[in-house]
């Protein structure tokens, strides 16, 4: 009956929600027909129609939750309209954006509700339909994050695998272990249930509890630190006893479990930066108890995760590598100093003694040597040995000094100077290494970057080069389609290319492959697993970095029939056992479903990429243009460098001007209308690219709305004419007599 009007809603659908319910109230207005009504008529024509349109309906449905639909009344299939809505069997996207609409207009997640007389919660429906089964791990969590309470039972679990037959699919099983991996966090974390003479009792009791009962899971430790510590930032971090600190002055402590729980308490809220009142930062007080070199150095990796500034002063002007070199232990002084270097220590930095003198590092350690030496059994002080590291850090150094001289001369805009850089190393692998690698990925090295393909990402690019660095973690770039992942990568192998990296990271071979691509040829049995152990041998052999693009495709890659070892779980037991260093890149939804909830979250730094704002596209527009005239061989006019062009290409590509549900985003929607622009200018052998190759590239563009293809085209028009106009007006200037 109402089939005809929802087609006329679905016509006029638009991002607007309050222009979605007008729409809905001008179509509905000559039926004596309700909200709820509404929306009932909606899911019936919806699964009537299979689904087909469920793209369009989707935004309607969420305009009528959004406006008050009843979701506890009763419905056309089921015993309330919410179980209409979860008996249709969305797309899991589409699923999310209405269950987190009802969540936001007041529904009870932990609410149980009647069905076919039997009493169910929305997670035991969604398990017990057929709709969501292969997704159920990330409805999982999602209803967890919205206040969702474990309360099913180890005997539903059964059933529920039992009813699925969950044996029958090497993928199905391991979504079986992801359901009952989360479960059984959750049922950790409501059972976490300290006994209050634990908590009453001495700070050294608090400790060595959180310390024996600290596990892999950050969530799960915050909420035993919370209530083993309570509230930590006021009880700890603002006086001369900070937490961190007092824990690493307990001795016999296990280090694996005492990274773990440090990283909570940062975690948490803490300051990475807290300098107590003997000017100790929690690095210095590590530094002056008996921890393993191994261990300082991750906690110094965790702690810059976390916001410590590796330059930051102490109050006696002192910074942890003068600190490193004043204590009175053995610590390996230069490989302390290069992974200082590496997460952006200044080497420039002076020290100030109480009688007012400026050591800088290469008068710092001789000043540790002499005070020193009295020191018995310290291998610093022996005399060969000294004057060994004295000339190696002196070479360190100076290479520093020099390079943050010549970068300075840059900075202040003193280009008419020469400045040698180093020649660029060629790739340092044999015929045979580079045949054995070349079949599995394409070297990156080998690209012929322009300039830096990323602007405004440093912050970014270096949190990939800590992560490297570390022991413990190795980055994954995690954004959505099109905001500049790859670009990063990109951006560290120019980096590489042009020496301007850290030392560990100099001449570094960036090999990119696809899962897919090694599965291809693998037929038989067993003959996956050797092409990968292959290529990890080769690469952790030869310090090779792997980058995989989009890296949740490694889950399920490569099983066959009755076997489960898939890519995941052997490139999880050759990062385990082997100096092997991947670069992975997948988007928000992509590593909320596969990561999240496997144990190679821990091995990963996860690094948010998120879309670039307006003041960052004023930067990289230009660029790009620039970079593709260079690769075109194309002029570009002054017309398409203006502010306003630049600005209009701005505007144009804003999230509502683009297609609804289109996963593409900036800076590559706008990156892809220059690059057909110039395109056009190629095909019609132009010289130069103008405002009306990229009217052409809008034209052509299906990522925008109609109508805000036919403004941007409007717009481009005009700027195009006043510019003629413009033109016009300086040819009759310069043609006036008086001004011959």
């Amino acid at each position: 009956m109402y089939e005809d009007v929802i087609l006329k809603c679905i016509h006029e659908i638009s991002d607007d929600e309050e222009k979605n319910f007008l729409v809905i109230k001008k179509y509905f207005s000559n039926y004596n027909i309700s909200i709820d009504d509404i929306y009932s008529e909606i899911c019936k024509w919806i699964k009537e129609e299979m689904l087909i349109y469920e793209r369009y309906a989707t935004p309607l449905l969420i305009s009528l939750i959004n406006n008050g639909v009843d979701f506890y009344r009763p419905g056309l299939y089921e015993d309330s309209v919410l179980f209409d809505t979860l008996c249709l069997g969305f797309k899991l996207e589409n699923f999310k954006k209405i269950l987190n609409a009802f969540i936001k207009n007041g529904l009870d997640i932990n609410k149980r509700f009647k069905s076919q007389n039997k009493s169910y919660s929305i997670l035991e429906y969604l398990m017990l339909s057929d709709n969501y089964k292969e997704d159920i791990s990330e409805i999982y969590m999602l209803l967890i994050e919205c206040g969702y309470k474990t309360t099913l039972k180890d005997t539903f679990f059964d059933e529920y695998f039992k009813k699925q037959d969950y044996s029958s699919s090497n993928y199905i099983q391991s979504m079986k272990d992801k359901v009952k991996a989360i479960y059984d966090r959750e049922i950790r974390k409501n059972s976490i249930n300290i006994d209050e003479k634990i908590i009453n009792s001495d700070l050294t009791t608090k400790i060595k509890y959180a310390i024996d009962n600290v596990n892999s899971d950050i969530e799960v430790n915050s909420l035993l630190i919370n209530q083993l510590f309570g509230d930590i930032n006021n009880k700890y971090g603002v006086n001369n006893n900070s937490l961190i600190q007092r824990i690493l002055l307990e001795e016999n402590l296990n280090e694996s479990n005492l990274l773990e729980l440090i990283e909570t308490i940062l975690y948490c809220g803490v300051d990475a930066n807290y300098i107590n009142s003997d000017c100790n930062c929690m690095i210095t007080t590590a530094l002056h108890s008996s921890y393993s070199e191994k261990f300082i150095l991750e906690l110094i990796s965790i702690a810059v995760l976390y916001g410590y500034d590796i330059n930051n002063k102490h109050n006696n002007n002192t910074t942890i590598l003068h600190s490193a070199m004043l204590c009175p232990r053995c610590i390996d002084i230069l490989k302390f100093y290069d992974y200082l270097i590496v997460l952006g220590y200044d080497s420039t930095i002076l020290y100030q003694d109480n009688d007012k003198y400026d050591y800088n590092l290469e008068d710092c350690l001789l000043y540790a040597s002499l005070c020193n030496q009295n020191h018995v059994g310290e291998k610093w002080y022996d005399e060969k040995y000294s004057k060994t590291v004295f000339a190696k850090f002196e070479e360190k150094y100076h290479g520093i000094v020099e390079k943050n001289d010549n970068k300075k001369i840059k900075d202040n805009g003193l280009d008419d100077i020469e400045i040698n850089d180093p020649p660029i190393e060629k790739i340092n692998l044999s015929e045979k290494n580079l045949e054995i690698i070349e079949k599995y990925g394409k070297i990156l090295n080998y690209n012929n970057y322009i300039s830096d393909p990323a602007i405004g990402r440093e912050n970014e690019l270096r949190k990939v080069e800590v992560a490297l660095a570390s022991m413990k973690k190795m980055p994954i770039l995690v954004g959505n389609a099109g905001v500049g992942k790859t670009a990063i990568v990109d951006s560290l192998v120019y980096n590489i290319n042009n020496n301007n990296v850290p030392k560990f990271l100099k001449d570094q071979i960036i090999l990119e492959i696809n899962a897919n691509s090694l599965v291809a040829g693998t037929s038989y049995r067993g003959e996956f697993e050797e092409k990968l152990e292959e290529l990890f041998k080769e690469c952790s052999e030869k310090n090779i970095i792997l980058f995989i693009d989009e890296i949740h495709t490694i889950y399920g890659a490569g099983v066959c029939k009755d076997e489960s070892n898939d890519m995941a779980s052997v490139l999880k037991k050759y990062i385990d056992k082997n100096n092997l260093k991947v670069i992975g890149a997948t988007t928000d939804y992509e590593y909320n479903k596969f990561f999240s909830k496997d144990a190679l979250k821990r091995r990963f730094l996860r690094i948010d990429v998120k879309e670039p704002k307006e003041d960052l596209l004023k930067i990289i527009i230009p660029k790009v243009i620039d970079d593709y005239s260079v690769l075109y061989g194309i002029n570009k006019t002054k017309n398409v460098q203006k502010k306003e062009f630049i600005h209009l290409l701005i505007e144009s590509t804003k999230i509502n001007h683009r297609v609804y549900d289109d996963r593409v985003n900036n800076p590559d929607l706008v990156i892809s209308i220059i690059d057909i622009a110039y395109a056009y200018a190629k095909f019609e052998d132009s010289d130069e690219i103008n405002i009306g190759h990229f009217i052409k590239s809008f034209e052509d563009c299906d990522r925008l709305y109609d109508a805000s293809k036919e403004d941007a085209i409007m717009k481009l028009n005009k700027l195009n004419q006043c510019n003629k106009n413009i033109e016009n007006q300086k040819c009759k200037i310069i043609k006036f007599p008086c001004l011959k």
